[in-house]
């Protein structure tokens, strides 16, 4: 999925900061000391309730969590990408999860649409 400019953000940590950003701006943050010809946002997403029913069966699906959605950019275009939760979960062989990680799948693609609209 492309959009450009680039315009999503990672949801705010606080109710304060959420009233001070525009909508639809990105902030590409700086590197952890490495350099790297190439500008990547890696966004850590996680809704508890959601995560909770993950867990719930056993905790071997923690290694998975949060879910991440890549927001990079190249020399054509803006690029925002993330592993399918339900192709992830086929990982650990737990159909009993199907249903829900077909729930964030479907939270997820929402989102990504509605941030290459913006």
């Amino acid at each position: 999925m492309n959009c450009s400019p680039p315009s999503w953000q990672t949801p705010p940590h606080s109710h304060e900061q959420a009233d001070h950003r525009p909508p639809c701006a990105l902030q590409w943050k700086p590197t952890k000391g490495v350099e790297f010809g190439h500008e990547c946002q890696i966004i850590e997403i996680c809704q508890p309730e959601q995560a909770k029913r993950v867990l719930a069966p056993g905790m071997t699906v923690s290694t998975a969590l949060p879910c991440r959605t890549s927001l990079y950019r190249d020399e054509e275009a803006t690029t925002l990408a993330t592993i399918k939760p339900t192709t992830l979960l086929e990982i650990f062989d737990t159909p009993q999860l199907q249903q829900v990680a077909q729930e964030i799948e479907d939270t997820f693609v929402r989102m990504m649409h509605e941030a290459a609209a913006c």
